[in-house]
Order: structure tokens, then sequence, then C-alpha cells
């Protein structure tokens, strides 16, 4: 069977080589100049494209034999295809099983990245636009594993961040980020289960001064001689003798001293908030010259409540002892 040469159904130019042969009559071996692939040929006799199994032999280069003679001025091209072959082949069925598909795909088995190096952590995106990443990361050369930012939330500006740290010995760290106080610690789980907050705001100080010495004093009056001994977070002001409450929580609030040393009298101190008696009194008995007082208390603070002490008696209180706190306990 044979049928018209169609250059246009041949492969690019750069993949084959054309030759045209001029028969002589009764000739049926031609030489093919450089040789050619056995498969790799096709053979055309005065354009018409002939059979390599009834009309021709092309099994040994670089003759081809064809089945009956030609005439004399026949045309013989032989068009060579370049052979090729493709390396490292995969099915469909065999990519699909090795690797992740777009989307429907579960993953099974660890994960390995290695250590952190730009561009290699495993970020997912919630919104480019947002810079809402999860990120996880092994920091190079240390045994911490850095999850970050573990929630990042922006509505306009600025920007809030909260991410954790597991440590060498087990222990979960949870730093915070704000624009005003950067990336900070603010707590930390022991392997054991153990919370400590070493951030969580405190207040702590002692009388520097007596309180109403051998005075009476009727109407609650702030105490005014508490000097700071510790003030994480700065919310303890020395000008209004005040703990401003950074945010909405319980906090614990006590007072421990010694009434100055007057037989027979008394002295009273009372806790306010807002510039408001809460009801927490604190009392230093009239027996003893040295009486020992102290108390404590829970009191409920919305954010920007202010907190203070406040003494009336007859007694006084004795400066250089006793403890007064403020701390959020939750």
């Amino acid at each position: 069977m044979t049928r018209a040469r169609d250059l246009s159904n041949l492969i690019g130019s750069g993949n084959y080589v054309s030759e045209t042969l001029t028969a002589t009559a009764g000739q049926t071996a031609f030489t093919v100049t450089n040789g050619y692939t056995p498969n790799f040929v096709q053979v055309f006799m005065n354009g018409l494209l002939l059979d390599p199994v009834v009309d021709y032999a092309a099994t040994t280069s670089p003759t081809i034999t064809l089945t009956t003679a030609a005439n004399a001025g026949d045309e013989l091209e032989v068009v060579k295809y370049n052979t090729f072959s493709v390396g490292n082949a995969i099915t469909q069925t065999a990519a699909d099983t090795r690797y992740v598909n777009v989307s429907g795909d579960t993953m099974t088995g660890g994960l390995t990245i290695g250590d952190y190096t730009a561009g290699t952590e495993l970020t997912v995106k919630r919104n480019a636009s947002q810079g809402s990443n999860i990120g996880a990361y092994k920091q190079t050369g240390s045994d911490t594993i850095q999850m970050g930012p573990a929630i990042t939330m922006q509505t306009v500006n600025p920007v809030y961040a909260v991410t954790q740290q597991v440590g060498a010995n087990g222990e979960l760290h949870t730093f915070n980020y704000s624009p005003s106080y950067g990336w900070n610690k603010r707590m930390t789980m022991d392997a054991a289960g153990r919370v400590t907050m070493p951030y969580q705001p405190l207040f702590r100080g002692v009388l520097n001064a007596h309180v109403s010495p051998n005075t009476s004093v009727s109407t609650p009056t702030k105490i005014t001689s508490i000097g700071v001994r510790e003030n994480i977070g700065g919310h303890w002001s020395t000008s209004t003798h005040s703990f401003t409450c950074p945010v909405a929580g319980q906090y614990l609030v006590s007072a421990f001293g010694i009434k100055y040393p007057v037989s027979g009298q008394v002295a009273h101190i009372d806790v306010y908030r807002n510039g408001v008696d809460i009801d927490a009194r604190i009392r230093a008995e009239e027996e003893s010259n040295y009486a020992q007082f102290g108390g404590s208390c829970i009191i409920s603070c919305s954010a920007g409540d202010t907190l203070d002490w406040r003494y009336f008696g007859n007694a006084g209180i004795h400066s250089g002892n006793g403890q007064w706190t403020i701390k959020l306990i939750g």
C-alpha cells in the first residue's frame, strides 16, 4: 500500500534527514549515505510512501533493498529519523502514589525539612495581604523548635502576634509581640506542667516613713509613703501612690505591717478601688504597743481601675516594716 508524501506530517527538520537517490534500470539495492537506524526510516518512490513489509527491506544499514526493481530515473527518497529515549519515565498511577496532589491528599509519617535556613521553613499562609501565616522551623545549631508566628492578627494597625517555643528540656515558652514592647516571653510551662509568668503585673513595697504617729485620723487618708521594691510592668505610680490595673482580671491585694508603739490605740487600713472603699479593712489591735496587722483580699477590676491603701485611727503605722503587695492572678 502506498500514499502520497506529505511534508506537513513529518517531524520538525531538526529531527530527520532526507536523502534522494536516482535509480538505474532494474536497480533494487540502494546505499544510504552515513547509514540509518532500522525502524527509524521511511522510504518514498516518486513521492509515494512505500510499505516496509511489502515494498522494501530496511534492516541492514546502509542498504535498502526494493522488492520490485526500479525503472531508470525513478527517485527513491529516504527519510532518516533521529532516535530518542525518555529518561526516568513515570506512569500516572505511580505519580499519584508518590507525589502529593494539589487538593484532596493527606500525608502520613514524618516530614523532614532540616535545619532552618532562609526559605526552607514550613509556612501555611492564610492571606498574604494580611501577613497571617503559621510557620515552623528549627533554629540552626539549637535544640529549639520555633513556631512562629503561630497566630498573627492584624486589623488595621498595629500588629499583635503570639508564638511558642519548645525548649531543650521539654518546657513550653510563650511569647507575644506588640508595637510597644516588641517580642517578650510572657509565660513558661515546664515539662511537669508548672506555669510561671515572669512578666505578670506585680507591685511590692514597704513604708519609707511612719504613717500618722500619735495622731488621730478620722477620715481615711491615702498612704503616700510606700516605697517601691518591685514594680513589674510599671503599674504603680509614685506620684499618685496608686496601682493602675493594666487589664481586666482578679487582683490579689495584701498589706502586712506593725502598729506604731502606742498602747490602747488602733490603726485601720482600707483598700480603695477608684477612690471607693471596697470594705476590705485590715485592723491593728490596741492591746500591744507593737501589734502586728495583716490581711489580703481578691478584687475584680476592669482595665484602668486604680487601687490604693488608706489609713484612719489614732495609733499610726511604723515605717520600715511589712509588705504591701498587688498582683494580677487571673
